[in-house]
């Protein structure tokens, strides 16, 4: 399950910040199939970004199963996406 509760991203200084993402919150069960639309440049990159821990919100929380990603190291985080990875490969 990937649950995001209220995830801001923005890109930019204080003078000329962009909000891409504005209190997003979602939940995704195990054997769903969800598809993502907008028009280009809406954030649904920075959105896949983000939900992958690619990339940090600005504000939020993102959980993969129970474990919160958007609390963990960027060393933690490296191993974890290396870990699903190597599931996601293997089965």
């Amino acid at each position: 399950m990937i649950r995001v509760k209220n995830i801001i991203k923005s890109y930019g200084n204080k003078a000329s910040r962009f909000e891409v993402l504005q209190d997003i919150s979602l939940e995704i069960e195990e054997g769903d199939f969800v598809v993502i639309l907008g028009a280009s440049g809406s954030g649904k990159s920075t959105f896949l970004n983000v939900i992958s821990g690619l990339e940090r919100p600005d504000c939020g929380k993102v959980f993969y199963d129970t474990a919160e990603i958007t609390a963990l190291s960027d060393d933690e985080l490296t191993a974890f996406r290396g870990k699903k990875a190597k599931g996601a490969v293997s089965g």
